[in-house]
């Protein structure tokens, strides 16, 4: 039995995305939202989605769709667990206390910083009781550490319609595997170089030494654009 207005192929993928605990799923956080947003605008109960997908209960459904209310760079960084280029679920839940606006910066300091989830919830807790900047407070946490390391993170964006198109035909598994490929074939002198990539934008983490490479290159937009518009090609788009 189909959940209303999913394809086979879109309910399979919710199956095998949500509670599971399998490395790789289908789907990412925001996509699951999306699709639990589908089928209710179709008739389901958040009840039925909860039961399609054996999560206890429908409380569980209103947390992913909460995450449709968070920034969108929050979204497009949310992936099921903290990666250099994502954050987590969990963290990102955390978030939505703060101001749509702040989200985002809170996000890029997240991953420049390589947050744990448990430190995410000591800065959001900070910031709660002090009333203290979301900034200062994460300033304070990282200053705990015995060792402090930071990445740099560089936002961009595809800048060929054509090749939005495509993207928003990709799942972001997908798109994150080619753009693997992409950073792989433009810099492949970067020595620690991973991203994230949408249908319009993509973050890119990486050390000095590939933020180095990147950054003199003004037009990296262009260069990385370029060779999405030569995958696509290959791919016979």
């Amino acid at each position: 039995m189909l959940l209303p207005g999913l394809t086979a192929e879109e309910s399979k993928g919710l199956i095998l995305s949500v509670g599971t605990h399998h490395g790789k799923r289908p789907l990412s956080p925001t996509e699951v939202a999306i699709l639990f947003r589908k089928t209710l605008s179709r008739g389901a109960s958040r009840e039925e989605c909860a039961s399609f997908v054996r999560l206890k209960g429908p409380d569980m459904v209103s947390r992913f769709l909460r995450l449709l209310e968070l920034n969108p760079f929050v979204q497009h960084s949310t992936d099921w667990r903290q990666t250099g280029t994502t954050i987590s679920l969990t963290s990102a839940w955390k978030l939505s206390i703060l101001p749509n606006n702040a989200q985002e910066e809170a996000c890029i300091e997240i991953m420049a910083n390589q947050l744990t989830t448990k430190e995410v919830e000591q800065v959001v807790q900070l910031h709660q009781r002090s009333g203290r900047g979301f900034a200062k407070c994460l300033a304070e946490i990282v200053g705990m550490r015995p060792r402090i390391a930071k990445v740099h993170v560089i936002l961009g964006a595809v800048t060929d319609a054509k090749a939005q198109e495509w993207l928003g035909k990709l799942s972001q598994v997908q798109r994150d595997s080619l753009f693997t490929q992409v950073l792989a074939e433009t810099y492949p002198a970067a020595t620690s170089c991973s991203g994230r990539l949408g249908t319009e934008k993509f973050t890119i983490v990486t050390n000095e030494q590939g933020y180095t490479l990147i950054s003199r290159d003004g037009s990296f937009e262009t260069s990385i654009t370029k060779t999405l518009a030569e995958k696509m090609v290959l791919n016979h788009v």
